[in-house]
């Protein structure tokens, strides 16, 4: 990066997950009604919850529910919301967000098998709710999308955001309950890339997901040998949670303390691998690079 190039601000995003099924899922009368009740259920705290169907739109959905929880602040553009859309069209075993995603999931060997036998989508993204503070963001989307993936029992699931698939069974594992609650899982992904050369076995690692709440994602390079991809996995999903807690905690140039206590400096930059985006670099060999 030059020195008259100012790293990117990332802005937040709507959020985005695809349910994927063996067979297309039709809207009929006693599926809206188990929706309706386990959402407003896992939602309780949110106040009632308003519906409304909308109607086919063709080649993008058969139809399509507007979940409106009443104690959501409403932005200008309306009610803050969860738009369910199904009858997604049969996605196409080459497609390529899902074959960049599959390359990119780490933590489910069955991935590609079940995702290949499940090219029926449907559709889950929050709707002007870009206002609302960040946890309260993170707690509607998450939650809902939990009770959804528990009444609808998909094969699998998506988050083309992040570039991962995640096991729907795992998924549910990440109980909203639980003092241990990971509620970025699925929404930020560590993704993992090795270098083109025969001879260099070192590794580029990142976050992707981060950015989508404004935030800036992690990025950094491993030596070969030096250090543990799945430990080095770990203490970057720790790092994210730790900004999402404290978005304004850590400053250009403030140090961590990473794996067996070094020291690594962080540096704002942007992303060497796309999405463009801002990122936090971290320098895991300061000492060598001096």
């Amino acid at each position: 990066m030059s020195q008259q190039e100012e790293p990117l601000k990332n802005s937040p995003h709507p959020l985005l997950a695809e349910l994927c099924f063996a067979r297309p899922v039709a809207l009929d009368a006693l599926t809206q009604d188990k929706i309706l009740q386990t959402v407003g259920s896992t939602l309780g705290s949110l106040g009632a919850m308003q519906y409304r169907l909308l109607p086919p739109k063709k080649e993008v959905y058969s139809t399509a529910l507007l979940l409106m929880p009443d104690r959501l602040e409403a932005s200008e553009s309306g009610p803050a919301a969860l738009l369910l859309r199904f009858g997604v069209a049969q996605t196409d075993p080459s497609d390529p967000a899902a074959l960049l995603s599959l390359s990119q999931t780490w933590q489910w060997d069955e991935a590609e098998s079940i995702v290949s036998a499940s090219p029926f989508r449907m559709q889950v993204s929050d709707v002007n709710t870009l206002h609302l503070p960040l946890q309260q963001r993170l707690t509607f989307f998450q939650k809902s999308l939990y009770a959804l993936v528990s009444v609808l029992s998909p094969q699998a699931l998506h988050f083309p955001q992040s570039q991962c698939f995640t096991d729907p069974a795992a998924y549910l594992e990440n109980k909203p309950e639980s003092p241990e609650y990971f509620n970025i899982y699925g929404l930020v992904n560590n993704r993992i890339f090795t270098a083109e050369e025969d001879d260099c076995k070192d590794v580029f690692m990142d976050t992707l997901g981060l950015n989508l709440l404004g935030l800036p994602d992690l990025q950094c390079f491993i030596k070969s040998g030096a250090i543990d991809y799945a430990d080095m996995a770990y203490w970057l999903y720790n790092v994210a949670d730790y900004l999402r807690e404290n978005p304004n905690a850590l400053g250009d140039g403030d140090a961590l303390i990473g794996l067996d206590d070094a020291e690594w400096v962080i540096h704002y930059d942007n992303a060497l691998i796309g999405p463009a985006r801002g990122v936090m670099d971290i320098d895991l060999f300061p000492l060598e690079d001096e």
